[in-house]
């Protein structure tokens, strides 16, 4: 049985014309009436007839893309090229996903957060702000992104890290734990940031540099190399 049909309401976004959709049922874990008017799509791949998944609001769902599980799209967000949305995953407010990104599980992806590339946000992430995840990044876990945080390349961000206020993390880096990365601190190479270790105001870690337990980098301190930063270091330049 069919969850939602087309109405005759259109709208064309990057020249794809879109239709806003109506529920043709209830589906209780959305609070979503029958006759309820959702968002736009495309076609009826790109949002699964089979379960709770739902697009509300003035969301656009386009091209290859597809939402399912339970996920929603919701407020003036898009999700577009051949993006994947699924778990009960949120894409909300004007946040963009697309490429070939993929979200999933409890994730919140809003503000005007843009997931690209081939980019994975998966777990139960938070991403609020100007946030930029793109190329291969991956970030799962409980992972809170704000401010205009970027990762890129390859990098991946996991356990309960947080990384806010123009920092960014790139190359093959990993921060992880309940590390924090703030105040345009830059994260790349093949460092690794872990532990409760504390980078922020300019400060930078790259190559084969570690920083973990209680470690704080900040000022406008570099770290290079193949260093092991730990214990209550505290490195400021």
């Amino acid at each position: 049985m069919k969850k939602y049909c087309f109405t005759e309401e259109t709208c064309v976004v990057d020249g794809h014309v879109l239709h806003r959709i109506k529920a043709l049922i209830g589906i209780p874990p959305r609070n979503v009436r029958a006759g309820d008017l959702g968002g736009f799509i495309e076609c009826e791949e790109n949002l699964s007839h089979e379960d709770d998944a739902w697009v509300s609001g003035d969301a656009c769902v386009y091209g290859a893309a597809r939402v399912s599980a339970s996920a929603i799209v919701t407020g003036d967000a898009r999700v577009y090229d051949g993006a994947m949305i699924s778990g009960n995953a949120w894409v909300v407010e004007e946040a963009h996903v697309f490429g070939q990104a993929w979200v999933a599980g409890f994730s919140k992806i809003g503000r005007k957060s843009r997931i690209s590339g081939y980019a994975m946000v998966y777990g139960s992430c938070i991403l609020a702000g100007d946030i930029h995840v793109s190329d291969y990044a991956c970030v799962y876990g409980t992972v809170f992104l704000r401010g205009n945080a970027k990762l890129s390349e390859h990098a991946w961000v996991f356990g309960s890290a947080s990384i806010k206020d123009n920092a960014e993390i790139s190359g093959h880096a990993r921060v992880f734990g309940n590390a924090l990365i703030r105040d345009n601190a830059r994260i790349y190479g093949d460092a690794f940031v872990f532990g409760n270790a504390i980078v922020s105001e300019h400060g930078q870690v790259c190559g084969n540099t570690r920083v973990y337990q209680n470690a704080v980098i900040s000022g406008n301190a570099k770290v290079d190399g193949e260093e092991f930063f730990k214990g209550d270091t505290v490195i400021v330049d």
